[in-house]
């Protein structure tokens, strides 16, 4: 089906539902794509896409969008970087002093702009912090974790096979996040560290 962007958008502000589907399904999965190179987890990733389109939806009616596909990757972008400050800020919280604008700056420029000479470095090292995250978890913990986000299996699955109750797998999963967003926190924290120090 090939319909225009300003047919489309038209659609849209009119309240047509089939339209709104029609991007849904359309942009969906490379959103999730684009999603989970900032944040490397599947889920995170995947609510962050749906945090988007339930956003278009609901302001359907007075939404400016030139173009759907630039829209929608800006939108994503936006709300993963709020989705890795907020992590950045809990770690900073207890442990130093560097200020939200500098924060924004830094992330914006490593996460954002292709050209930044340490972009394509980061996202190696980033995605090899995260490995070492999940690998430095208690073993059941991590086992859970793995379970859940790996092989996509459902809490009550991971219970019957692990012979634990759900409330368990759900501190499992929950702990898991904590100690992982810190670790990443700390890491980016300490590059942010760095930069700031040597005038990147």
């Amino acid at each position: 089906m090939n319909i225009s962007d300003d047919l489309l958008v038209e659609k849209l502000h009119s309240g047509d539902i089939k339209a709104f589907e029609w991007i849904y399904n359309h942009y969906y999965e490379l959103l999730c794509r684009y999603a989970y190179r900032f944040l490397k987890d599947r889920n995170s990733a995947e609510e962050i896409v749906d945090d988007v389109m339930c956003s278009l939806w609901a302001r359907h009616e007075r939404v400016e969008i030139r173009q759907i596909r630039a829209y929608l990757l800006h939108a994503v972008r936006n709300l993963c970087l709020n989705h890795l400050k907020s992590i950045m800020c809990c770690f900073q919280s207890s442990n130093g002093n560097i200020s939200p604008e500098e924060n924004t700056a830094f992330l914006d420029a490593l996460f954002c702009d292709d050209e930044h000479p340490l972009g394509i470095l980061l996202e190696k090292e980033f995605e090899e912090e995260l490995c070492k995250a999940v690998d430095g978890l208690p073993e059941e913990c991590r086992k859970v974790f793995e379970m859940s986000r790996r092989d996509n299996k459902k809490y009550g699955e991971i219970s019957k096979e692990l012979g634990i109750s759900i409330n368990t797998v759900k501190y499992h999963i929950k702990n898991a996040l904590r100690l992982i967003n810190l670790s990443v926190a700390k890491y980016l924290f300490i590059v942010l560290f760095a930069i700031v120090l040597c005038g990147i």
